[in-house]
C-alpha cells in the first residue's frame, strides 16, 4: 500500500517558506528596552516563552541573537534541541528581542504560518532528522544552518494549516492543565514541610557534612562519542522537582565494570546539580529503585545519607526549599553563563533536623502525595505520546482528511493561487521523490509468533531500508539513530533479543563483520544485520528465502543434517560497527 502527500500540499525547502537566520540590522540611534530570551526561559515542555526578561538594548545589541514577533526560537544545542526547546516570539517588548546564541531564527513568510513552522520543529521526526545532521565537537554538538535550508518540508494551503495548528493546540491546552494541576501538586511539598517544621531558617542547624555516610561525590564525564549503547547515566535534564521523570529514556554509554562500581548510585542516594546557570543550581533529586545499574554525569554530586540521623526524602525536600536553595546558591561561584557550587560548600549547609518519628510522620503525607501525582504523572506522559501521535500524522495530511475533503473546493482554490505566486517568484516545489510507504508486517508464517515489539521493529526496519534511505546493512548502534517511538527507549538488551528472534525465523540476515583495524588472534568481530534478499542477484544468486526454502526441504528429505545458510556482504569501511571483543578462529 502506498501512500503520498495529498494533491493540495507541496514539499518545499525550508529556506524557500521561511527566511532562516534573518539578518535584522538595529539602527544604531535606536534605543530603549527590548526583551530579552536566554535558553532557560524557554518552556521545552509547553513549547512557550515563559520569563523573558527587559533589558536595555544597549546591553544586549552585539553578541546575541535578534528576533522579532512572531519569530520561531529553535535551539540548535544539544540537549536542548532533542528535548524541544523552540516557541513562537510573542509580546516582545516594541516587537523586538535578542536571545542566546544557541538560537535558529526561522520567520514565517507569505504561505506558511508562525505556528505551522513551530510545531514542524517540534515534531519528533523533525527532530531525529535536525540530530542526524549534527556538527561540532562532544557536548558541542549543534544543527547546522545548512540543515535547515536545505531540509525539505510538506506545505499545506493556509486554510488547513490553520485547522491542523488549530488541533494542536487544542491537544496542547489539555495538556497546559495537566501540567498546572502537577505543578500545584509539587507544591504541596515545601508546604507540609513548613506546616510540619516551621521556617527553616529559624530553626536550629546541623551542617550537612555531619548528616552524610561518606563525603559527596563529583560525577562521571565521557565525551559524546562513548554514548549511545551500555549502562543507562543520570543527567541533569532526567529529572524534576525531586524525581527522575522517566527510567527507562536514560541515555546509555559504554564503561568500564571499574567506572560502573565507581560511580553507580543506590536507591535514596540524593544527586544535587553543582554547575549550571544560577537559577536551575542546587536541583536534586533521590534515586529511586533501580532494575539495572546507572551511574550520573559530572554536573552533579552524589550524597549517601547516614540513615540513622536524618532520611534521605526528607533532606531531599529540605533541599527543594526556597531557603536551602537560597543557601547553596549564595555559596556559589559565578563565571561566564554558568555558576558552580563544591563539596565544600554543600558540606557547610545548614540542615534543620527534627526527631526521626516527625520525618517519618512526613514522609507518610509525602507518600499520599506521591499517590496523587502519580496518577497524573501517567495522564500527562500519555498526553505527550497522544500530541508525538497528532504531530505525526499532521505532517502527512492524515489529521486533516476528512476535513480536507468537505473543503475541497477551497483548498484546491488556495492551492492554485498558491503555486502560482510561488512560481512567479522562480521558487521550484515538487511531490515527494519516492512515495510515503506505509509497511505491513504479516501475521502468519514465519511471523505468526512475533510479539508486538517484535513486529514493530520489524516493520521499522523495512520503512528505514526502503523508504528513508538509511542503506541496505545496519548495526544495533547504528538503528539508534532512526527507531523511533514505542522502540526509541528499549534498552540495548531488549533489542538485540529481538533481533535474535527475528534472525532465527530468518527475517533479518546477521553478517558478522571483522572490525577495521584488528587482527590476530584478539581480531574484534562485531554484527552488522540486513533484510534478506527477495530476489536472485544480478550474478544469478538465488534470494535468502529461496536458499532457506531449498535448505529446508533438503533437511526434511533427510539429505542433509545439519541447516546452515551462509552470509557475505560487501561493507563500506564507514558502517558503524559496535563489536564486541572475540578471540578469532
Amino acid at each position: 500500500m502506498k501512500q503520498t502527500l495529498p494533491n493540495t500540499w507541496h514539499l518545499a525547502r525550508l529556506s524557500q517558506v521561511c527566511e532562516v537566520n534573518p539578518r535584522d540590522p538595529i539602527p544604531s540611534d535606536v534605543e530603549g528596552e527590548v526583551s530579552f530570551v536566554p535558553m532557560s526561559a524557554i518552556d521545552e515542555v509547553m513549547g512557550e516563552i515563559t520569563e523573558a526578561e527587559p533589558r536595555d538594548i544597549a546591553e544586549v545589541r552585539t553578541g546575541y541573537t535578534p528576533f522579532c514577533e512572531n519569530d520561531v526560537l529553535f535551539a540548535k544545542i544539544t540537549p536542548c534541541m532533542q528535548n524541544g526547546k523552540a516557541a513562537v516570539a510573542k509580546g516582545l517588548i516594541g516587537g523586538r528581542g535578542f536571545g542566546s546564541t544557541e538560537f535558529h531564527v526561522l520567520r514565517a513568510g507569505p504561505h506558511v504560518l508562525p505556528e505551522w513552522l513551530f510545531f514542524l520543529v517540534r515534531n519528533p521526526v523533525f527532530r531525529k532528522r535536525a540530530k542526524a545532521a549534527f556538527t561540532g565537537s562532544a557536548g558541542q554538538q549543534r544543527v547546522p544552518t545548512a540543515f535547515l535550508i536545505s531540509v525539505q518540508v510538506p506545505l499545506p494551503p493556509l486554510s488547513e494549516q490553520r485547522r491542523i495548528v488549530a488541533m494542536l493546540r487544542e491537544a496542547q491546552a489539555v495538556r497546559r492543565l495537566r501540567r498546572q494541576a502537577d505543578d500545584l501538586t509539587a507544591k504541596l511539598i515545601p508546604a507540609i514541610f513548613h506546616e510540619m517544621f516551621g521556617d527553616p531558617s529559624t530553626a536550629n542547624h546541623i551542617r550537612l557534612g555531619k548528616l552524610l555516610a561518606e563525603s559527596p561525590q563529583n560525577g562521571l564525564y565521557k565525551p559524546a562519542d562513548q554514548y549511545g549503547e551500555g549502562t543507562r547515566i543520570i543527567r541533569i535534564g532526567d529529572f524534576y522537582d525531586g524525581r527522575i521523570t522517566d527510567v527507562t529514556a536514560l541515555q546509555r554509554l559504554r564503561l568500564s565494570e571499574k567506572e560502573i562500581d565507581r560511580y553507580g548510585v543506590q536507591t535514596d542516594e540524593i544527586l544535587v546539580n553543582r554547575v549550571n546557570s544560577v537559577e536551575y543550581l542546587g536541583k536534586s533529586a533521590i534515586v529511586p529503585v533501580m532494575d539495572e545499574p546507572a551511574v550520573f554525569e559530572s554536573n552533579m554530586m552524589r550524597l549517601k545519607v547516614d540513615r540513622a540521623k536524618v532520611r534521605p526524602t526528607y533532606l531531599l525536600a529540605y533541599l527543594q526549599t526556597d531557603y536551602a536553595l537560597y543557601e547553596l546558591r549564595r555559596r556559589a561561584k559565578l563565571a561566564v553563563n554558568q555558576a558552580s557550587i563544591n563539596q565544600g560548600d554543600v558540606q557547610s549547609l545548614p540542615v534543620p533536623v527534627p526527631a526521626l518519628e516527625h520525618q517519618d510522620e512526613f514522609l507518610r503525607l509525602l507518600a499520599a502525595v506521591a499517590d496523587a501525582s502519580s496518577a497524573l504523572g501517567s495522564s500527562i506522559g500519555l498526553l505527550s505520546d497522544l500530541q508525538d501521535s497528532l504531530l505525526a500524522n499532521a505532517f502527512s495530511g492524515e489529521l486533516t482528511g476528512d476535513w480536507r475533503e468537505k473543503n475541497r473546493d477551497l483548498l484546491e482554490r488556495e492551492a492554485a493561487e498558491r503555486d502560482a505566486a510561488i512560481k512567479a517568484a522562480g521558487v521550484k516545489l515538487a511531490r515527494p521523490e519516492r512515495p510515503v510507504i506505509s509497511v505491513a508486517v504479516p501475521t502468519t508464517g514465519r511471523h505468526a509468533e512475533l510479539n508486538r515489539e517484535q513486529r514493530e521493529l520489524l516493520r521499522q526496519i523495512k520503512l528505514a531500508v526502503t523508504e528513508n534511505g538509511q542503506g541496505p546493512a545496519f548495526t544495533l548502534g547504528s538503528m539508534r539513530d532512526w527507531l523511533s517511538e514505542p522502540l526509541d527507549k528499549l534498552p540495548e538488551d531488549a533489542l538485540r533479543r529481538h533481533l535474535d528472534v527475528l534472525a532465527a525465523r530468518g527475517l533479518v540476515r546477521v553478517v558478522s563483520r571483522r572490525v577495521a583495524g584488528s587482527s590476530g588472534d584478539g581480531a574484534a568481530f562485531g554484527n552488522v544485520f540486513r533484510l534478506p534478499r527477495e530476489h536472485a542477484s544480478d550474478g544469478g544468486e538465488p534470494s535468502d528465502h529461496a536458499r532457506m526454502e531449498e535448505l529446508t526441504r533438503m533437511a526434511r528429505a533427510g539429505r542433509i543434517h545439519d541447516v546452515s545458510v551462509g552470509n557475505s556482504l560487501s561493507l563500506s569501511g564507514s558502517v558503524d560497527v559496535q563489536a564486541d571483543q572475540v578471540k578469532g578462529g
